[in-house]
C-alpha cells in the first residue's frame, strides 16, 4: 500500500507551501487530503484504479492529479518546482518538534538559518529567542527537538537491530 508514501508527500507540499506563504486553504486542503488518505484502510492505488479518488472527502480534482501523478510517476512536479531554489538542508528542520514552516520561515528570513548547524548556533546565541513569537519555553522545546533528532539519527531501529543481531 503506498496510502502513507502519498499522505506524507503531500504533507511535504503543505509544508512547504505554509514555508513560502502560500493562502492557508490550499495548505489546509492538501493536509486534509493527506489524513484522508493516510486514514484509509484500502489502498489508494485500488480506490485509484476503480475512478473512486472523487469519492474520498477533502480529495478535490487538484489533488486527484496530483496523487494519480505521483502513482503512475512516483513524484509530483509541483513539489518539485516549489523546491527550486530552495536549500535542501532548509526542509530537514521541519522534522524537529515545536519547529514548523511558519517558525521555519522565521528563522530563515530573520537570521538565515538554514540547516540543523544553523539552528544550533541561533539557540546557542539566543538569537531565536529574539524572533516575535519565540518565547522562553518555545525555544526550549525546539532545542530539545533538535537534540532528539540528533539523537534518532545515531540510532538505528530494532526492526533492523535485530536481523543483524540474530545473523551473527
Amino acid at each position: 500500500m503506498k496510502n502513507k508514501q502519498v499522505a506524507d508527500v503531500l504533507e511535504q507540499l503543505a509544508d512547504i507551501l505554509e514555508f513560502k506563504g502560500e493562502m492557508p486553504f490550499k495548505i489546509n486542503a492538501y493536509r486534509k487530503g493527506a489524513r484522508t488518505i493516510s486514514e484509509l484502510s484500502e489502498d489508494i492505488e485500488k480506490i485509484w484504479r476503480d475512478g473512486q479518488l472523487a469519492s474520498l472527502p477533502g480529495v478535490g480534482k487538484g489533488i486527484q492529479g496530483k496523487v494519480e501523478q505521483f502513482l503512475q510517476e512516483g513524484k509530483i512536479s509541483q513539489l518539485e518546482k516549489v523546491l527550486e531554489g530552495t536549500p535542501k538542508d532548509l526542509f530537514k528542520l521541519l522534522s524537529i518538534s515545536n519547529f514548523g514552516p511558519k517558525s521555519v520561515a522565521l528563522a530563515h528570513k530573520q537570521l538565515g538559518v538554514e540547516t540543523l548547524d544553523d539552528l544550533k548556533r541561533a539557540l546557542d546565541d539566543g538569537l531565536l529567542a529574539t524572533l516575535p513569537g519565540m518565547g522562553e519555553k518555545k525555544v526550549e522545546n525546539i532545542r530539545k527537538g533538535l537534540e532528539l533528532l540528533r539523537t534518532a539519527e545515531k540510532t538505528i531501529s530494532i526492526g533492523i537491530a535485530l536481523p543483524l543481531v540474530y545473523t551473527m
